[in-house]
């Protein structure tokens, strides 16, 4: 894990929100950091660290927005486009509109924008806060690798540079030139498709397609460097510095391997509409940041909220929850009054969180941090558990083990008279492990949020032993001491 001097970024029992809320319901749930910024003013600074809550800043890569984009030629000029020279808009920003003006992704390697977003950083920084998140840090790499863009004159000589040294002449010879300084890039794409519609169709044949979506994700890297050398300079000492890499895409890793990016806080789609059928995906994604040595906080999709809400699926996210803690990370706290949410119907809207639903949850982290931070995953424990049953071993030197139990046999809210979704609880549901993470122990306890403690004997079974959970309703930890 990435290490700050006053210990790690993100401990294992960090109890994180999104955004920033209200005195009450940070008390509430015990809260330790605010992720996605919106806590940057010297007001709100003082205000979290009082109350003992690191927090941050925020900016965006994504766009100026349509409000500046429709009143600043300059912000106009400073758009993503297409091998048409049209603006690219933001799809899932459709409703945001100003004047008849839409949202086009900002071009990070246009000057204009680029100064924008380390002005925004500027200001982000200006109350002192621990650190910055940065939203949408890929910039116009986004519209480059999925919607058709990348095209502008900027773009074309940043990349027409990039060739120089990463082109092989083979590739260039592909291409037709061997002349990179009167090389622009659209001719070659020209070749094979004139309009974004039928680029989008044929891009993968085009030549050079490769280093050009390779390209445009090491410019946004770079500008991500840049961003964060004004936002140090603006708060006067290191900073806490993370992104919003939504899944951590393949793309994303020239920003994830870069020293200034201390830890990740983003969306991850847990597919709510299929239940817990993809939460497999969510487990890659946990490991993926593990492997980078990058601590994560995430949420939910704005689609996943947008479900969650008209579906009232709390036990769901309770599931959410519970599995990334038991995989060493961590799931923001489902906000109270501001949870993002996103359908090609409702656009952008809101959900407000019951805090009695999911503030038990996250009491008990604190209360338990101890079976949490500084707890790493017991390589290839082979764990057999019932289907539908997620096990997770962790270990920490000296100090026992731990073995996590996910129940996430989710049955989704039904038509009539039961009104919430609800996870079925097992019963006495058999788990065997590998007897060294029992280290001889003859009982183990049992720890769950909604429970009483208490203890199961232990059966040894040669190199395995066993034990049953009497109820396993959505998260118990078992622990050997």
């Amino acid at each position: 894990m990435a290490e700050s001097s006053g210990g790690p970024v993100l401990r294992e029992s960090e109890v994180v929100f999104m955004y920033s809320a209200s005195e009450g319901a940070y008390r509430a749930y015990g809260t330790t950091f605010v992720g996605w910024g919106h806590a940057g003013t010297p007001e709100a600074v003082k205000m979290h660290h009082d109350l003992g809550i690191r927090c941050t800043g925020t900016i965006w890569c994504l766009t100026a927005g349509a409000e500046r984009i429709h009143n600043d030629p300059a912000f106009r000029e400073a758009v993503v486009r297409d091998i048409e020279g049209s603006p690219v808009e933001v799809p899932w920003l459709f409703d945001q509109v100003y004047k008849g003006t839409r949202t086009y992704f900002g071009c990070t390697n246009h000057p204009t924008f680029r100064k924008l977003n380390r002005e925004l950083a500027r200001e982000a920084m200006a109350g002192r806060p621990d650190g910055l998140h940065i939203d949408d840090p890929r910039g116009t790499a986004t519209p480059a690798v999925a919607f058709g863009g990348g095209f502008c004159d900027h773009c074309m000589a940043k990349f027409r540079e990039y060739l120089k040294t990463s082109a092989s002449p083979e590739q260039l010879r592909e291409a037709g030139t061997d002349d990179l300084d009167a090389f622009d890039y659209r001719d070659v794409v020209r070749r094979f498709a004139t309009t974004r519609e039928k680029y989008l169709q044929v891009h993968k044949q085009i030549p050079l397609m490769d280093l050009f979506q390779r390209f445009h994700c090491e410019a946004a890297a770079e500008n991500i460097r840049g961003i964060a050398k004004v936002a140090e300079e603006a708060a006067g000492r290191p900073i806490l510095l993370s992104v919003n890499a939504y899944m951590m895409e393949e793309t994303f890793l020239p920003i994830l391997r870069l020293d200034e990016v201390t830890h990740v806080i983003c969306e991850v789609s847990h597919g709510a509409q299929r239940g817990t059928e993809l939460l497999g995906s969510v487990v890659g994604a946990y490991e993926k940041a593990q492997q980078l040595g990058k601590p994560v906080a995430v949420t939910g999709s704005g689609q996943d909220w947008a479900w969650v809400k008209a579906h009232g699926a709390v036990d769901l996210v309770k599931v959410w929850i519970a599995l990334a803690y038991a995989c060493g990370q961590r799931f923001m706290v489902p906000h109270p009054t501001r949870q993002w949410c996103m359908t090609p119907f409702l656009g952008t809207h809101w959900y407000a969180a019951p805090i009695e639903e999911f503030a038990p949850i996250y009491r008990f982290l604190r209360a338990n941090e101890r079976y949490f931070d500084g707890y790493s995953a017991v390589e290839h424990a082979e764990i057999a558990a019932p289907e539908g049953v997620v096990c997770t071993a962790r270990e920490k030197p000296g100090a026992p083990p731990v073995v996590h139990v996910v129940n996430t046999r989710y049955v989704p809210r039904s038509e009539g008279p039961r009104l919430h979704d609800h996870v079925p609880p097992g019963r006495d549901v058999p788990i065997t492990l590998p007897a060294a993470l029992a280290a001889d122990a003859t009982q183990a306890t049992l720890l769950s949020y909604d429970a009483d403690p208490r203890t199961v004997p232990v059966r040894a079974e040669g190199a395995k032993v066993s034990l049953q959970i009497p109820e396993l309703r959505i998260w118990t930890m078992i622990l050997f001491e």
